[in-house]
């Protein structure tokens, strides 16, 4: 494991000595076996817990302040994951005679909303974290190869909303890794169903074939926000509604998160609001690929491939407003 103690998780969160890191590590294996390794593969992995534990030369100048870097990132983000995952335990004891909520004189247990927040805070800034962590390991891929021979890398270059920070220059989601991971599917219909019809096959295996590279030719990174911009908010009408959503064995389940006072809480927006925020997105989407489309035919003589066709084959009268466009 890339963290080693309490005092070493006690760098990027405020615990405190009463958790011990007994208790906390199984938390942090499950931390980085289900978040960071699948995130950054194996190898990266073993370079760096090679490099923590002294047992891998450390490397000089520019080499080793990446590898520091790198390793803030990961521990940061693998302390908050822990945590996180943890939380309800540290606070229980079970026995065989159950579980009991631990709460003494001098220890009272926080409010539920107080509680939500810190799960939510904890969630958030693990998975913010790796976000960071991403971005970084890509503008450094040179000092990282096993990165750049990772699933992750891949997809990354072949992406056209390749992370939050992308999404979030197009539509505010509060930088959160958590709400570009949950519209991430989204995104692949909307591609799917609003983009490559439009842009045609040769153009759109251009396109994907251009954003893999370093540096695309200019023809293609001069249409890229044209594309982006109708599919991020295609993505949001989409995926609006279900977002909070979880489907589980027990069906489906509506998570609802805490504001900072008991009695004031964020809960699910009624029908009305989520179906304007995705009829507004959906405009929006219509707008900008429209304005991709005149982007396309006003440089025809660099776009041979455009055909100009129409875009959505679906367009149903939804007057009645009864139902939020899919």
């Amino acid at each position: 494991m890339l963290l080693s103690s309490i005092t070493d998780v006690r760098s990027y969160v405020p615990v405190s000595t009463g958790l011990s890191w007994e208790a906390l590590s199984p938390y942090v294996d499950i931390a980085e076996r289900e978040y960071l390794k699948p995130l950054i593969g194996d190898e990266l992995y073993d370079r760096l817990s090679e490099y923590i534990s002294g047992s891998a030369p450390s490397g000089s100048g520019d080499d080793a302040d990446k590898l520091e870097e790198a390793k803030y990132f990961c521990k940061k983000a693998t302390a908050n994951l822990a945590i996180w995952e943890g939380y309800h335990i540290f606070s229980a004891n079970i026995s065989d005679k159950g579980a009991r909520r631990v709460e003494g004189e001098e220890h009272k247990s926080l409010y539920k909303y107080q509680e939500d927040e810190l799960k939510d805070r904890l969630e958030n800034t693990g998975q913010n974290t790796l976000d960071s962590l991403l971005a970084f390991l890509e503008t450094n891929v040179e000092y990282f190869p096993e990165f750049e021979e990772s699933d992750t890398y891949s997809n990354l270059k072949a992406s056209i909303i390749k992370d939050t920070a992308t999404f979030n220059s197009i539509y505010d989601i509060s930088k959160s890794r958590l709400v570009f991971l949950r519209l991430s599917r989204f995104i692949t219909q909307a591609i799917d169903l609003d983009i490559k019809g439009v842009l045609g096959d040769t153009l759109y295996t251009e396109l994907i074939t251009e954003i893999k590279k370093d540096s695309p030719n200019e023809k293609i990174s001069n249409l890229l926000p044209y594309v982006q911009k109708p599919l991020v908010y295609y993505a949001v009408a989409r995926g609006l509604d279900e977002l909070g959503y979880d489907i589980t064995k027990k069906g489906v389940t509506y998570m609802k998160s805490a504001t900072n006072s008991p009695s004031m809480r964020r809960e699910q927006a009624d029908h009305d609001t989520v179906f304007n925020m995705a009829r507004k997105a959906q405009d929006t989407g219509d707008r900008y690929l429209e304005a991709m489309k005149q982007f396309l035919i006003a440089n025809a003589t660099t776009y041979t491939t455009y055909s100009g066709v129409s875009g959505h084959v679906f367009k149903r009268d939804n007057t009645g407003k009864k139902t939020v466009w899919k």
